[in-house]
């Protein structure tokens, strides 16, 4: 890597280390559903976009403050979305009810057991995973379009206060069920991964 690229990964690191961001997750695909790049960044464009409408109504300035990248996997063929979220509820349930929201978009999303979608137990940590395939990709890891920060220079403006319920319309009572079911597998997973790697 370039003195450059680990300059901005740090930098990076830093800056999405100050944001308060509460939530990680990991949107995946179903095995043997391969939507290709293109696709894949349609399928997540949808997700970012209800998610946004369902918590904060219409608004084209406010949204639910994430940072979205793609990662491409070990062969470089499956694609797949890692974010880092403030939520703007509850983060237990925004994490079940994010997972339930993206496993019913597409036939080609992954099931709600095989995405993961938590608290951040630690920042830093989440702000390297998420940068993990950096030194592949370098800036074209980053998703803009599906990334958002509100904006600082206007007043700040308060999700919708049915935001919860809203998101909840928009999952199937499925998904929701099978959402909750791998929530605290998830939990205790990422809990485990993280102190193997800190011992």
């Amino acid at each position: 890597m370039h003195a450059l690229e680990k300059r901005s990964r740090a930098e990076w690191e830093t800056w999405m280390a100050a944001k308060g961001y509460n939530i990680c997750g990991a949107l995946n695909f179903a095995p043997n559903r391969n939507p290709g790049i293109q696709s894949a960044r349609q399928i997540g464009k949808k997700f970012v976009n209800i998610l946004d409408r369902k918590t904060y109504g219409h608004s084209t300035r406010f949204g639910v403050e994430r940072m979205v990248c793609m990662h491409l996997g070990e062969n470089g063929d499956k694609p797949h979305f890692h974010l880092l979220a403030i939520s703007p509820f509850e983060p237990e349930e925004f994490c079940m009810l994010s997972n339930a929201l993206w496993s019913g978009l597409d036939p080609s999303a992954a099931p709600p057991a095989l995405n993961v979608i938590t608290p951040v137990i630690s920042i830093a940590h989440a702000a390297d995973y998420l940068l993990r395939e950096f030194w592949s990709l370098g800036s074209e890891t980053w998703c803009h379009d599906l990334a958002h920060n509100n904006p600082d220079w206007a007043q700040p403006v308060a999700p919708h206060p049915n935001a919860k319920a809203r998101l909840r319309e928009a999952v199937s009572a499925d998904k929701f069920e099978r959402a909750q079911v791998a929530y605290p597998k998830h939990v205790i997973e990422v809990r485990e991964r993280f102190e193997r790697r800190h011992k």
